[in-house]
């Protein structure tokens, strides 16, 4: 019998002396391996039981987040015959069952994080990956997490498959949705053709439902505008209060289903929230952006930081000259300082998000120099919603620049990328406003219409007319 290899060549040799292709039978397509999970909500916020389950080949397993390691109790592994002790890490190179206790609320008033857990009165809100632990490896595994369901509430956006379960991936695991623990009130909507479920503390009244809703409704409505359809057909927001806090603090999440944390001050004023506050709508704009890796963090903020204000202008709520007074103000906190090393290396607050604004303001105005107007950062948007990227998806930062690029015909995002990416470039801003004709004279914005780009600067700030 001929050796297989042998057979393999000689079947491509033949073929090909007819004009035929030689295909490889495909292999199999391995099966993901599995964690599995069965959260018990127990008759308090620090009585949360998990039972965890992984597969042979796992490695050793601790918690997810390092932080979290103080709150666990009880750890314990079954050794066939009965549950033992244990401590991290705990090997699972032939697979393990893993259960033990999790104090919810002591973490949330410890850590006090709106990326691991914090806590309004009677509920918790966190991130799944605070609460479970997992293999150190890095995998391609798919979680199961089932809930059993105990007099505290529970809520979450992860992505339901079942009564009670839930899907994430393991690389998602530390950018998982957010979840709610305790008593809580759920209050559903839809905005913008979006389903969006609203989770707000028993007995908290931050603003008044119907006033929440409004102001989700108006904002939402607000990007529907800009990209034609809202970027997701389902939304959780978890609103919490701060007594604290002077202002609203946002938080948004895709790991498993979009969410978006809302940390409101007590005092906050129902009448003026819609107009008034920029929080919300820079946080749905995240929603309507991919994940990017960290040291593309600047394009995400500076998205946020640019487009928010810019929308909101068009939808009325603020007018043109503060969007361009803030601008003026704003973007030479996101010029490169003494060390810069580029957009991709220097994470700092200012480059980050004004930074992130000012690349997105030079890619604006240079597609609709180069085009004409013709085309705009809008259809880079547009684009990118059309090719499936928002909060949901990871994408690479050369396929966001791919997809913007083809979307307007130039290649304006690749090469500000390259003058701005890897180096400080040089960006003379006073050269640029002076161009679109906008100065701040004796605390006023002064608008020159005789400027080469006045034009541009009007169409900017004017309304996209779109279809009903």
């Amino acid at each position: 019998m001929l050796d297989r290899r042998l057979r393999w060549t000689l079947c491509c040799a033949l073929l090909s002396t007819v004009g035929c292709r030689c295909l490889r039978a495909s292999a199999p397509t391995k099966a993901a391996p599995r964690w599995e999970y069965t959260v018990a909500l127990g008759t308090t916020l620090d009585d949360l039981q998990v039972l965890a389950s992984f597969p042979p080949g796992s490695g050793d397993v601790t918690v997810a987040e390092a932080a979290a390691a103080p709150f666990v109790r009880d750890l314990a592994v079954d050794s066939g015959s009965t549950w033992r002790s244990a401590s991290w890490p705990i090997a699972c190179d032939g697979g393990c069952r893993i259960r033990y206790g999790f104090a919810l609320r002591r973490a949330a008033d410890t850590l006090d994080d709106p990326f691991l857990a914090l806590a309004d009165r009677d509920v918790v809100v966190t991130p799944a990956s605070t609460w479970l632990v997992r293999p150190e490896q890095d995998s391609d595994a798919e979680l199961l997490i089932r809930v059993e369901r105990g007099s505290a509430r529970f809520a979450t956006g992860l992505r339901a498959v079942g009564p009670d379960t839930y899907r994430l991936s393991a690389v998602d695991l530390g950018g998982a949705s957010l979840s709610v623990f305790g008593a809580h009130r759920r209050v559903p909507m839809e905005a913008a053709g979006a389903h969006v479920e609203v989770i707000v503390g028993a007995g908290q009244d931050p603003i008044g439902d119907a006033q929440l809703a409004h102001w989700i409704a108006a904002d939402a409505d607000v990007v529907r505008a800009e990209l034609g359809a809202f970027p997701v057909d389902r939304l959780f927001v978890a609103v919490v209060r701060d007594d604290a806090a002077a202002h609203t603090f946002g938080l948004t999440v895709g790991g498993g289903g979009a969410g978006i944390l809302l940390r409101v001050p007590t005092d906050l004023e129902p009448s003026s929230v819609v107009a008034g506050d920029w929080v919300l709508p820079h946080e749905m704009i995240h929603v309507a952006t991919p994940r990017l890796d960290a040291d593309h963090r600047w394009l995400s903020e500076g998205l946020a930081t640019y487009v928010e204000p810019l929308l909101r202008v068009r939808a009325g709520f603020v007018d043109a000259e503060k969007f361009w007074r803030d601008l003026v103000e704003g973007l030479p906190r996101g010029l490169p300082e003494a060390g810069d090393e580029g957009l991709d290396r220097t994470h700092t607050w200012g480059r980050t998000y004004w930074g992130g604004a000012l690349f997105c303001l030079l890619a604006d105005v240079g597609i609709r120099e180069r085009t004409k107007g013709r085309a705009s950062l809008d259809d880079v948007l547009r684009a990118v919603h059309a090719a499936g990227g928002n909060v949901l998806s990871r994408w690479s930062l050369a396929r966001w620049l791919e997809v913007g690029d083809a979307a307007t015909g130039t290649r304006v995002l690749h090469e500000l990328h390259e003058r701005l990416g890897a180096r400080p470039g040089e960006v003379d801003l006073a050269a640029l406003f002076r161009r679109l004709g906008v100065a701040i004279e004796e605390g006023r914005v002064r608008y020159d219409e005789n400027a080469p780009l006045a034009s541009i600067r009007r169409a900017l700030t004017v309304a996209i007319a779109r279809a009903p």
